[in-house]
């Protein structure tokens, strides 16, 4: 039998079979484009081990941060707030850089209209009300 991935080593053949490549006992599967795959139990095994420990598979644990690097993103915090969102100004910026608004209003950008109408544009989403403190 020729295999387009290679020949299987001589030891996972036994009366003509490849065998699992983990436990030797049973026929393995084979794959056009991977080659030799573990055996059905062999399969249902690590999906039971998987479902036994899920700390190892799906941590749930938050990863841990330096406390300078918390200190950072409240200290930085107004770095990341863009002044449009979908067109319209937004409300944290124009009270996080009210010089900057200033400007933009002499340059035609805004209007004090605009600026007065303008909402908090990130309210949609998922832990907008607690942005300003760190993860």
């Amino acid at each position: 039998m020729t295999y387009s991935w290679g020949k299987p080593d001589k030891r996972l053949i036994k009366n003509g079979k490849v065998m699992c490549p983990f436990c030797l006992k049973h026929e393995a599967e084979i794959h056009k484009t991977l080659g030799v795959l573990k055996c059905k139990e062999c399969k249902k095994k690590s999906k039971d081990y998987r479902k036994e420990h899920p700390e190892i598979f799906n941590p749930t644990r938050r990863e841990w941060v330096p406390d300078r690097i918390k200190e950072d993103r409240v200290k930085n915090f107004k770095g990341a707030i863009q002044p449009y969102r979908e067109g319209k100004i937004n409300r944290e910026f124009v009270e996080a850089y009210p010089d900057r608004v200033e400007a933009m209003i002499k340059e035609g950008a805004v209007t004090r209209e605009e600026v007065k109408k303008s909402k908090y544009q990130l309210r949609d989403l998922k832990g907008w009300y607690k942005r300003n403190q760190t993860q």
